[in-house]
């Protein structure tokens, strides 16, 4: 995320931080649900503590490629320029 700022030149503001916050819920839930499958495996009698994780991690990645294409274009809206008319008028008479 520092090297994104840095090559963008972008300075660190609310939004940014407001990001960080975002990226780290994501990264935080992912591993629940990640934990959440392995405990469910173990249930189910798959024998050894290393299978468990790793039907896991390849259960989760099958979700993956299907949805890899729809995040980049889900980010465009927020890049895109606010039209003119979206833009505040200032305020007259004051």
């Amino acid at each position: 995320m520092v090297a994104g700022l840095l090559a963008t030149a972008t300075p660190v503001s609310v939004i940014v931080l407001i990001g960080a916050v975002m990226l780290v819920g994501i990264v935080v839930n992912n591993a629940i649900v990640l934990i959440d499958t392995v405990n469910h495996l173990r249930r189910a009698g798959v024998a050894k503590l290393e299978a468990a994780p790793l039907r896991a991690g390849v259960a989760k990645l099958e979700a993956c490629p299907p949805s890899a294409p729809a995040w980049p274009s889900s980010r465009l809206p927020p890049c895109a320029p606010a039209w003119p008319s979206s833009r505040p008028a200032p305020l007259k008479g004051a």
